[in-house]
């Protein structure tokens, strides 16, 4: 049984790593593709100034353009090294859990999550600063990772997610809350189910709440949902505070 679950948490840690890089692999698309044009404009641009040394006036101004165009560059690059850097960092093989912020870990999963979030709805923080929580850096990040997702296809046009965090009682509580379709009750009690999905083969594998509380569960906490079909979804990850 041991090894059924270990083979399970794999498959669902390489689903959602294959989710997440296709939807890196657009993000990566935007500023790459204008980093090259921006380049291109700009090796024109010199051959141009290089042409004309005299007209001071002119020169100036072309300088200036060139200076925001590789403002728009370094822009894009620092977008680039983020995305890339906490790609690596979810694809860590599970390590010693650690001290971690648990608002940091969200924010890092917002990053991953971008491509999935940002046209489906608006993403509202109300972070209220519980602490730091004990767990492995890369899970944490993608038991968030795959709750965002989630969230995102559950919203079938427009809407809004919002995530929140607080302490209570020795423990730190962070809500993950989206405006979407609903879970209708008689599928409540399956939705943590490995390979239950109701979103067909091209959209869910039916792993990610899997791992989800899989992970939130080894690091001694607790995951519940609770769900209106037509008004939205709230799911609530419960992990305890590390100590002071």
């Amino acid at each position: 049984m041991a090894e059924d679950f270990d083979r399970l948490e794999t498959q669902a840690r390489l689903a959602s790593l294959g989710m997440v890089a296709a939807g890196i692999a657009h993000e990566l698309s935007n500023p790459l593709g204008y980093c090259l044009s921006n380049t291109q404009f700009l090796c024109s641009l010199l051959d141009e100034v290089l042409a004309r040394p005299g007209d001071v006036p002119q020169v100036r101004a072309r300088l200036e353009e060139a200076r925001a165009v590789l403002q728009e560059n370094l822009d894009g690059l620092r977008r680039m090294v983020q995305i890339t850097s906490e790609m690596r960092r979810m694809a860590r093989l599970p390590g010693q859990s650690r001290p971690q912020s648990l608002e940091e870990a969200i924010d890092r999963a917002l990053v991953l999550a971008h491509n999935a979030l940002k046209y489906k709805a608006t993403v509202v923080k109300d972070y209220g600063h519980p602490g730091e929580v004990l767990a492995d850096e890369g899970q944490l990040v993608q038991v968030f990772v795959n709750l965002l997702v989630n969230a995102a296809q559950a919203i079938p046009e427009r809407g809004e997610v919002r995530i929140s965090t607080r302490a209570e009682g020795g423990f730190a509580l962070a809500l993950c809350a989206d405006t979407g379709v609903g879970i209708p009750g008689e599928n409540l009690s399956r939705i943590f189910d490995p390979f239950f999905t109701t979103k067909g083969p091209l959209v869910g594998t039916g792993l990610g709440l899997f791992i989800v509380r899989r992970y939130v569960e080894a690091m001694g906490g607790s995951v519940e949902v609770s769900s209106q079909v037509g008004k939205g979804t709230t799911f609530t990850v419960r992990l305890p505070l590390a100590p002071s």
